[in-house]
């Protein structure tokens, strides 16, 4: 055989015969313009091939040389359209997805892909490129003309779903040398069509290329909304559905002892640094949907379940993070509430108090202390204060880093908040210290700003706990109901007004600006006349259109409008009560995940002593008769065990991860009780499908 080859060399057949382009004869005979000239020495050239003991050698070396420009002979075939050099090569055992092929249909050349699908049929399930390992699947996917791109993957998959195996997806999920999926491709050109229709055919989400980059995140930071798709899918088979109900811990027992195993993968992901990456990531995109697709996917019994174990795991953290917000704001109100007291106290609506006010000196630190408006408490108070503001700023600055997107952050009201109490703070605490900074009437107007805002905020950490956050959300939902109401029955409001103040022009509680008007006309449609001090006049003319304008008011405002306004609210308690419940996950989710993202920048031990997936409990972290310094040191050698446990796991035990089985019980009363609605509506679809023989 090595004479053989030898002679083959001798004779210029696998010699390359151009130096610049380090062509081989058969690159030559393939790239020749005349094809009838090209068949015939195609054919000496092939005969001489099989004539050798082991061609199959030779083919590899021969048939599947490159040139400097990575072409193989077949590649030029293709460039040429010579279709019985392309066939006559396939048959020697050319790789037949080429570099030639794979460029075309990146670049959308959908008349190539369909010749060629044609012509293979299922074959092309089979075919990849020896280099990169990719597939048709891969390569439409990564096509930049997403037009043309939608074209193609119809056609392949066309082809895929009339000859694919049931539950076979090894076509789907074919990674190339870089580990990628064509799902990873798809994501890469933000192709939301391709991301689907994947998703339809069961798709694996969960696979990572060798960057440790999952399908499933670029899903979530691009497509979140297809995740329905996905959820839509697992819900309804049985198999993959992400929650499975296990046998009972106890034989005879009711359900609060049934494990329940829930992969939590396509939340947390599964190949994943967990000391960079929070479980709460993914789901934290959700935030920038439309509530309606928010509310179907929070709603999802997996994602509720996953929040229930995520809130048993950073309860302490919110409530902790809870009671300094409040603190804060509670000296804030307190302390500005007190200086405002000093300043002005009462009868600020006299003009020689708001003289004195305006000529005296009221600096917190004067040079001398004779002529000091505060006392040493006082200045204290504000100290104190001045720390808390401090430390506040620092973390909401530290919380909008971590966060992905400072949209997120941005989106919250309570961050707004927060910063418009910052602001009035150091501008009212400034104006102390400098004096005079300020003038008078905004130092007056402003300092009301941080004591409502503080109150407001408080009212917004209660929102925090589960038990109280739905009546609080249920309490905004109306809030917005009423507003939208409110704006479509202004023009009657705003009639009435008019209507006043032409028959009561000397009343400066139907003024139209400032707009005492509507405020008065809102406070009588609560019933709040003053019939006999402000509707009294002694001219006919006034009072013939005064009192048709009181009744007109009294019967279309303060009964009809009043009382359908309550029973809209009253008859629609349960679908408030659903969307708060809704907004109460949101607001959970929003919490927990600001959280673990500060502390998983900032204390990685602590994010890790929280995950649902592959933790320990923190209490047994944190022994009541440690200090601070041994909980850090305990936490930080836990960390340091879990690493070393990961690496001798391997990756099979890391991927299992994401799996965790708990008993019902470990779960909140309204998790319960939508796993036991779960488990009837499964078993009742079972008596269906398989139905007593009697």
């Amino acid at each position: 055989m090595l004479n053989q080859f030898v002679d083959c060399i001798r004779g210029g057949i696998l010699r390359f015969i151009t130096k610049d382009e380090e062509k081989t004869v058969l690159h030559e005979i393939c790239d020749c313009v005349d094809q009838e000239n090209a068949r015939a020495m195609l054919h000496n050239v092939l005969s001489t091939l099989q004539d050798l003991n082991h061609p199959e050698i030779v083919n590899k070396i021969f048939i599947e040389t490159k040139d400097k420009n990575g072409y193989t002979a077949l590649d030029y075939a293709l460039q040429r359209r010579n279709l019985d050099a392309f066939w006559k090569l396939t048959e020697h055992g050319a790789n037949t997805y080429v570099k030639y092929l794979s460029e075309q249909i990146r670049g959308g050349n959908f008349d190539i892909l369909r010749q060629f699908v044609d012509d293979m049929g299922e074959d092309i399930l089979e075919a990849a490129t020896t280099d990169e390992g990719r597939n048709f699947l891969h390569d439409v996917c990564d096509c930049e003309n997403i037009t043309e791109a939608k074209r193609m993957l119809d056609k392949v998959l066309l082809c895929y779903e009339g000859c694919r195996l049931v539950n076979d997806n090894t076509f789907l999920n074919k990674q190339d040398k870089y580990g990628n999926t064509a799902l990873h491709y798809a994501i890469k050109r933000n192709n939301r069509y391709a991301v689907r229709a994947l998703i339809n055919l069961e798709a694996d989400l969960l696979i990572a290329n060798k960057e440790h980059k999952e399908a499933i995140t670029g899903i979530y930071q691009m497509f979140p909304k297809s995740i329905l798709t996905w959820l839509d899918g697992r819900h309804r088979n049985e198999l993959n559905n992400p929650i499975q109900f296990g046998s009972k811990v106890i034989e005879d027992d009711d359900d609060k002892n049934r494990e329940i195993t829930c992969n939590f993968g396509f939340i947390t992901g599964v190949d994943v640094d967990r000391t960079k990456v929070y479980e709460t990531y993914n789901l934290s995109h959700l935030l920038n949907l439309k509530k309606d697709v928010q509310a179907t996917i929070l709603e999802y019994p997996i994602v509720q379940l996953f929040l229930d174990l995520k809130w048993n795991r950073m309860y302490l953290l919110v409530y902790f993070s809870t009671l300094f917000h409040m603190t804060w704001s509670v000296i804030s109100c307190g302390v500005i509430w007190h200086i405002f007291m000093i300043k002005y106290g009462n009868g600020t609506n006299t003009t020689e108090k708001w003289n004195y006010v305006e000529n005296k000196s009221w600096q917190l630190f004067p040079e001398d202390e004779s002529e000091a408006a505060f006392g040493s408490g006082t200045a204290a108070s504000s100290v104190i204060l001045h720390v808390f503001t401090a430390v506040m700023v620092i973390k909401e600055l530290i919380e909008a880093k971590s966060t992905p997107t400072y949209a997120i952050y941005i989106n919250q009201i309570e961050n707004w908040g927060q910063l418009l109490l910052i602001i009035s703070i150091y501008l009212l605490q400034l104006n102390l210290i400098l004096s005079e900074l300020l003038p008078t009437w905004l130092d007056y107007n402003l300092s009301i700003v941080p004591v409502t805002t503080s109150c407001l905020l408080i009212f917004g950490q209660l929102n925090k706990n589960p038990k109280l956050s739905l009546y609080l959300e249920m309490f905004r939902e109306s809030l917005k109901d009423f507003g939208l109401l409110f704006l479509l029955f202004s023009p009657i409001l705003f009639a009435f007004n008019l209507g006043f103040r032409m028959v009561m022009p000397l009343n400066e509680e139907f003024h139209l600006w400032p707009p005492w008007g509507l405020i008065k006309i809102e406070a009588m449609s609560t019933g709040e006349f003053n019939y006999d001090g402000i509707y009294d006049h002694e001219v006919v003319a006034i009072k013939v259109p005064k009192n048709l304008l009181i009744l007109a008011f009294i019967i279309m405002v303060s009964v009809v409008l009043t009382n359908l306004l309550i029973g809209l609210f009253v008859s629609d308690v349960k679908n408030l009560k659903d969307r708060a419940r809704v907004c109460r996950f949101r607001t959970q989710l929003e919490q927990m995940f600001l959280m673990e993202a500060f502390i998983t920048h900032w204390w990685p031990g602590l994010a890790q002593a929280c995950r649902v997936t592959e933790s320990r409990s923190m209490m047994s972290l944190c022994p009541c008769k440690c200090s601070g310094d041994k909980i850090e040191e305990i936490l930080n050698e836990f960390w340091e065990s879990c690493i070393v446990s990961e690496v001798r796991a391997g990756e099979q035990e890391l991927k299992k991860s994401h799996i965790v089985t708990k008993t019902m019980k470990e779960f909140s009363e309204e998790s319960k009780i939508r796993l036991i609605e779960l488990k009837t509506e499964r078993d009742n679809s079972k008596k269906k499908v398989c139905p007593s023989p009697n």
